[in-house]
């Protein structure tokens, strides 16, 4: 049976107790009030070839997805800009990246502006999405 953890909002006693599946309901070990469930960390093993902690192995996956991502950074810089110093490659990366978001920034004025022009609102917009709509 797992273990729960609940909280009594009238004396704001926190205690664990083993319960069954499911049963949330329990009564605080001080007053005796109805207390209720509150959410805590989960601890389980993944069960394989190590047996280890959930969190250990998500830790471990999460630094592999990182270290790709920063060797992918890399070598863009490398492959755009050469053997420049990474502060210079950062501004110049920097520079790229705004060149983007205005180029973006001007696309959604056009658009903004036709769809103006056209008549289409936003409420348009949204029927349209969601399929409700002619637009």
């Amino acid at each position: 049976m797992p273990i729960y953890e609940f909280i009594c909002d009238s004396c704001e006693q926190k205690y664990e107790e083993q319960k069954k599946v499911g049963d949330f309901k329990s009564n605080c070990p001080i007053c005796g009030k109805e207390t209720r469930k509150i959410v805590s960390a989960a601890n389980f093993t993944v069960n394989g070839s190590t047996n280890r902690p959930v969190d250990t192995v998500i830790g471990e996956m999460a630094e592999k997805r990182w270290t790709e991502i920063d060797e992918n950074r890399k070598k863009r810089i490398k492959d755009n800009y050469g053997t420049i110093s990474e502060k210079e490659a950062k501004e110049r990366e920097g520079k790229r990246v705004a060149k983007v978001l205005d180029k973006q920034g001007k696309a959604v004025e056009i658009i903004d502006k036709a769809k103006k022009e056209a008549g289409i609102t936003k409420s348009d917009e949204l029927k349209h999405a969601i399929g409700g709509g002619n637009a």
